[in-house]
């Protein structure tokens, strides 16, 4: 805890609400591993439920349309449900059409898959398995690089960063490539600069038991879908804080702004919260971003929690839970 402390670091410009900018003090340090204990030991709990055909929470997909800017939670319009489990949906476009890629699980499953649906309207067409393994997979972000479409999900049950790409969309993909063997990666998304340069960021955990990939955010020069060359971006972790440094999501461009998402897990609820967080700088030796919005279950009375967000072509997509 003294050495979290001690590389506590946040930007002058970011400015969220009732976030503390000053040092944890041994009570606060306390209170936080009691909490952090508590939340691991919640986590297995639903694990143990989840295996045993018990899932305890229902996550949903909602849609909404107009710039991310202006998007509000409160507006999104549910999609219809297929699986007990529908989470961190990604939108892509293709041939004019947009298709959505999400975690699906449902009570007798003992691992996530990845299915995959064309969005109509406020309709989802019937989905269709786009990749399941033996282990737990979620987080499918979509991209496309040079004229193949890639997936990256979240692998870090096989202790690995894995990209699939498609031999026949949507629902046919072969593994490309992997890295950070033995390591816990969640949430990773890329992006393509208009240097030409690709960044991987994603969230680490130490220790897969305490699943502790809330606190910082890493970047990291990459050459693209191959993972051969992967450069540690000289300020890493670029994000510090559990209120703000997780993933919810791929970076959104809107005009000449760039918008990265990122979960409020700081209310001891993971995916308590959204945050819309706007990047300032981004380059071989600097990272800014600054806090624009933040997103609670205030904005949709009924529901537990939010955490993932995708835009493409004017359209919106998110999750939210609920307790069953």
């Amino acid at each position: 805890m003294n050495e979290l402390a001690e590389r506590r670091s946040v930007p002058e410009t970011r400015q969220l609400p009732e976030a503390t900018r000053e040092k944890p003090d041994f009570e606060s340090s306390l209170v936080y591993a009691f909490n952090l204990v508590s939340d691991v030991s919640e986590k297995l709990k639903s694990e143990r439920l989840a295996r045993a055909g018990q899932i305890r929470e229902s996550w949903q997909l909602g849609s909404s349309s107009g710039p991310v800017s202006g998007f509000h939670p409160g507006k999104a319009k549910g999609l219809p449900r297929s699986s007990c489990i529908m989470a961190d949906p990604f939108l892509f476009e293709h041939q004019g059409q947009q298709w959505v890629f999400f975690e699906a699980m449902n009570a007798e499953d003992i691992n996530g898959r990845i299915e995959v649906a064309r969005l109509e309207g406020d309709c989802l067409t019937e989905p269709v398995t786009a990749l399941k393994c033996t282990y737990h997979l979620s987080f499918p972000f979509v991209f496309r690089a040079g004229d193949s479409i890639f997936m990256m999900p979240e692998t870090q049950a096989a202790k690995r960063l894995e990209i699939w790409r498609c031999t026949k969309f949507p629902d046919e993909w072969e593994l490309h490539a992997k890295a950070f063997e033995g390591q816990y990666l969640a949430d990773s998304s890329m992006y393509l600069g208009d240097d030409g340069r690709w960044w991987l960021i994603t969230n680490l955990s130490d220790h897969f038991a305490f699943q502790d990939h809330s606190s910082e955010l890493y970047l990291f020069e990459v050459d693209g879908p191959d993972l051969k060359t992967i450069k540690p971006h000289p300020k890493n972790p670029v994000v510090f804080g559990s209120d703000c440094a997780r993933n919810a999501g791929a970076i959104i461009r809107q005009g000449d702004r760039l918008f990265r998402p990122s979960q409020n897990n700081s209310h001891g609820v993971y995916g308590f919260g959204l945050n819309l967080m706007e990047i300032i700088k981004l380059d071989e030796t600097e990272y800014e971003e600054r806090f624009i919005r933040q997103f609670t279950p205030k904005d949709r009375p009924g529901v537990k929690g939010m955490h993932h967000l995708s835009v493409a072509g004017g359209q919106i997509v998110m999750d939210w839970s609920s307790a069953e």
